[in-house]
């Protein structure tokens, strides 16, 4: 399956199928060790109606839905060093502020 998902994404000269099976079992450790009793929800739609009226919409990679409150979990991948990948990553800043916003429109517990 790793290797079809690989192949899929067109990525087969930069991921080998091990090294995303590494990080999948990592994660669902990860999980199972800090929320083993939350409800995984994979690509979760989420809308926020913003002050302004405009609609912000989209989907989130992984919701944990645990009894101390939400945990989000949005993969985000792109070629390039770490430095560029540190840059980049500040340009998802609105986005992530965006679904904190929603999260504390919603009535659960913010983590």
């Amino acid at each position: 399956m790793a290797a079809a998902i690989i192949a899929r994404w067109e990525v087969t000269a930069n991921l080998e199928a091990k090294n995303l099976l590494t990080a999948s079992d990592g994660l669902n450790a990860r999980i199972k060790t800090n929320w083993s009793d939350a409800k995984c929800h994979r690509e979760y739609p989420v809308a926020l109606l913003q002050e302004n009226g405009n609609i912000v919409s989209g989907f989130i990679d992984l919701l944990l839905d645990s009894p101390d409150g939400f945990v989000i979990i949005d993969q985000k991948s792109f070629p390039g060093s770490r430095e560029y990948a540190a840059k980049k990553a500040a340009t998802f800043a609105g986005q992530l502020g965006s679904v904190r916003r929603g999260g504390k429109n919603s009535n659960r517990k913010e983590r």
